[in-house]
């Protein structure tokens, strides 16, 4: 038992020139450890903190960083890029950022991170070029970016993300053409201009909602987006420019009823597209607008639809019907040409019609064979000389 007795005294005995645990109220000692921080702050590229010699932390917090890349708690640098040029704009009250193309390591840098403030001033814009060819794969971008600027970060096609700023408001063109990789899900509320094959080539995109203040859809904006689906359509959108989704991924789209005409070429080459419903405020179909669209099945036209251009629905090959509603009054020479399934043609309206070249009426055509709708489906998918015509009602 003294043996016992006189071991517990010695393992008591350690535990005391252990130092201080914590705070818990001990049985055996009654007396709470009191921390005792240092006056100095820990941190690391994140937190900072005060320390007890113990090891236990208090008061951990985020940096907070101040109008000089300072955070104003702990004086913690905020670490960015290397090698960036600070140009002052709005007469020197804010800066755009780009490259130094000297010290700036282009083709080395896998993640650019860019500054909020510069010299105690925000950091606003990306300028022209800044980026562009370079082997980045992420870029972090500050809130105070208001403005992505043209061909930004153009052929940078190791990006995959990049976070475009709640405060951002405009995107211009060619701001991410042919970044290949690059994934974009949501693009903030407060962009309210995008610029033309602004995401032109970007394969990596394959769900985007477009912010809701967008009222035009520039040209080229989304084209040979190979993997986008699906895509959201903004509530302010009035106007929809060509070849804005020509060669993407789109396999159903739900337009809406705030634009008018689909210009030429709009989905042109979209060869997974299976349906689409032409809401009824659209009065024109564009040229090409739907050519060479190889899976779609499914097509129903607006009812105030009065003009449908050349070529509009070319080498369709997988449509088997359609309804021409009796509005129509212009169906442009191939409108149908190399649909090869077609097999039904269905005229409103079937009165009136005539084939006319140069303006200038070749033949009348009967009311009896435009109302044959295997007979009209053969006459506008052939190979024949009557492709040259445009039909036209009067």
């Amino acid at each position: 038992m003294k043996k016992i007795f006189l071991c517990l005294i010695s393992i008591c005995f350690c535990l005391m020139l252990v130092g201080c645990q914590d705070n818990s109220f001990d049985n055996n000692n009654p007396e709470k450890h009191q921390h005792e921080y240092s006056n100095s702050w820990y941190l690391d590229s994140e937190y900072h903190w005060k320390e007890c010699s113990c090891g236990n932390k208090d008061l951990i917090a985020d940096h907070t960083f101040d109008t000089y890349n300072k955070c104003s708690v702990c004086q913690y640098p905020f670490q960015y890029t290397s090698g960036l040029s600070f140009l002052p704009i709005k007469n020197g009250t804010e800066y755009e950022v780009t490259r130094d193309i000297v010290k700036f390591p282009y083709a080395t840098i896998y993640i650019l991170i860019i500054p909020p403030y510069y010299n105690g001033k925000p950091v606003t814009s990306i300028g022209e070029l800044a980026f562009d060819n370079c082997d980045m794969r992420t870029a972090q971008l500050p809130d105070t970016i208001t403005n992505i600027g043209v061909g930004a970060f153009k052929y940078c096609d190791e990006l995959r993300s990049i976070n475009i700023p709640e405060k951002c408001e405009r995107i211009e063109e060619y701001a991410f053409y042919c970044c290949s990789p690059l994934k974009i899900d949501n693009i903030p509320d407060s962009v309210y201009e995008i610029g033309q094959y602004a995401f032109a080539g970007c394969g990596g995109i394959t769900d985007i909602t477009l912010p809701r203040n967008l009222k035009i859809i520039n040209e080229g904006l989304l084209s040979g987006c190979g993997g986008l689906k699906n895509i959201t359509f903004p509530e302010a959108l009035t106007e929809i420019k060509k070849s804005a989704f020509s060669g993407s991924g789109l396999e159903t789209i739900e337009l809406l009823n705030t634009i008018d005409y689909i210009p030429n070429y709009c989905f042109q080459y979209c060869r997974s597209l299976q349906r689409i419903k032409i809401p009824d405020s659209v009065t024109l179909i564009g040229f090409q607008a739907f050519e060479l669209c190889l899976n779609l099945r499914t097509v129903e036209l607006s009812k105030n639809l009065s003009h449908i251009s050349k070529e509009a629905f070319k080498d369709c090959n997988s449509l088997t019907s359609i309804i021409i509603p009796e509005n129509v009054s212009y169906i442009g020479a191939s409108a149908f040409l190399g649909c090869n399934t077609l097999n039904s043609v269905v005229f409103e309206n079937p009165y009136g019609w005539v084939a006319e070249k140069f303006y200038t009426t070749v033949r009348k055509l009967e009311a009896t064979e435009i109302g044959n709708p295997s007979a009209m489906a053969i006459l506008l998918k052939s190979y024949t000389t009557n492709m040259d015509y445009d039909f036209v009602r009067k």
